[in-house]
């Protein structure tokens, strides 16, 4: 296994805190699931350096039992919030070991002193989105052999409302750092019951593709926090997203704290054996929507639509924009297989967009709003 993790660039492993360490937390819900087991995993402890957050997290990894940096199936990666304990690292072993779901790589994010949970994942969830994108997530991929795209995050209350505002967080396909994500009893209530519907709503006035396999849930104990899963829920089945795949659920008899793990152990084996809806190719380009190899999006569109086809190479290639009395508004000529146009100083309504080229005859209807 590669040892030069975090030795670069912003995170600082602090050497004397690095150690290996067994742990195991006994399964006291005597589930049938976990009867018979004996894994006890290994806990890798590195304390990191944010110098977005101006912050230190303590990570805890562990690892398949046979890891092999080399294998050419790369491995998923598990990170959950809140992550100072050991049962998640056990509950997933004790699956892998009975095979009911893949070989993972387990990573719990916590703190080496107090917790700084009521910062990283409410306030100031923005910054910690960027220590997970841009500090943590580059280096665990550069160190470990894992797989960019089978990505998935845990969080519980505060960590299950910041896992929906990075759900509703993304601008492009590239940006979607999680295709799957639990959120267990997540504060929606939190800051005013209503940002993380304007963040989704935000978000589909930008597109209607979602890519993400979600699982949500709540005890039927948690009062409000169940009215607000159930209009959450029906938000997003109105909203129909493409390529997007969620389940949610109300466990009876859960409170808050009893909701946690139940959901860990039913959330993972559920989610883990999901496929990844990804709507680009292997070369991360998106990947072709219709029947006529150019993918238009967002549509609805408020400002900037994109254009993705390598049919866009053809020579002269010509892209149109026309209103509904027939006028042409802009005419230009590709430039590449991905444009984008800006149509924010349009009024709303319907237009055709038509694509001319030696051999492609395009036309669709485009709603800007």
């Amino acid at each position: 296994m590669k040892r030069a993790l975090f030795l670069t660039g912003f995170l600082i492993v602090l050497l004397s805190t690095l150690r290996a360490q067994e742990t195991y937390v006994a399964d006291t819900n005597n589930r049938s699931d976990l009867q018979g087991t004996t894994v006890t995993p290994v806990i890798t402890e590195l304390t990191v350096w944010s110098a977005i957050v101006n912050d230190y997290f303590k990570l805890y990894i562990s690892f398949p039992e046979n890891y092999d940096y080399l294998r050419t199936e790369k491995y998923p990666v598990v990170y959950f919030l809140d992550g100072d304990g050991g049962s998640f690292h056990t509950i997933i072993a004790e699956y892998m070991n009975q095979g009911v779901i893949p070989e993972v790589i387990t990573i719990g994010i916590g703190y080496p002193g107090a917790s700084q949970r009521n910062r990283d994942y409410t306030y100031g969830y923005i910054n910690f989105y960027h220590f997970l994108k841009d500090e943590l997530i580059p280096r665990i991929e550069e160190d470990y052999n894992t797989d960019p795209q089978k990505r998935t995050l845990f969080g519980h209350s505060y960590g299950g409302i910041f896992a929906l505002m990075i759900l509703f967080q993304y601008t492009d396909f590239e940006d979607i750092l999680f295709h799957n994500l639990i959120a267990v009893s997540p504060s929606i209530w939190w800051p005013d019951g209503q940002l993380a519907f304007n963040l989704e709503s935000s978000l589909y006035s930008q597109t209607h593709i979602l890519p993400v396999n979600l699982y949500m849930t709540v005890g039927s104990l948690e009062g409000s926090m169940v009215t607000d899963m159930d209009r959450m829920q029906q938000v997003l089945e109105f909203h129909s997203y493409e390529y997007f795949n969620y389940y949610a659920l109300v466990n009876q008899g859960k409170d808050h704290t009893g909701n946690k793990e139940i959901t860990f152990r039913d959330g993972i084996r559920w989610i883990l054996n999901q496929d990844i809806p990804l709507p680009f190719q292997t070369d991360g380009t998106a990947k072709v929507l219709s029947q006529s190899g150019i993918n238009v999006y967002p549509n609805p569109v408020k400002e900037i639509l994109r254009i993705n086809s390598d049919q866009l190479r053809q020579e002269g290639c010509r892209i149109e924009l026309i209103n509904s009395s027939g006028e042409t508004l802009f005419q230009i000529n590709s430039q590449g297989p991905k444009m984008q146009l800006d149509v924010s100083n349009y009024p709303k309504g319907f237009y055709i967009l038509k694509i001319t080229g030696k051999d492609l005859q395009y036309t669709n209807k485009v709603v800007v709003n």
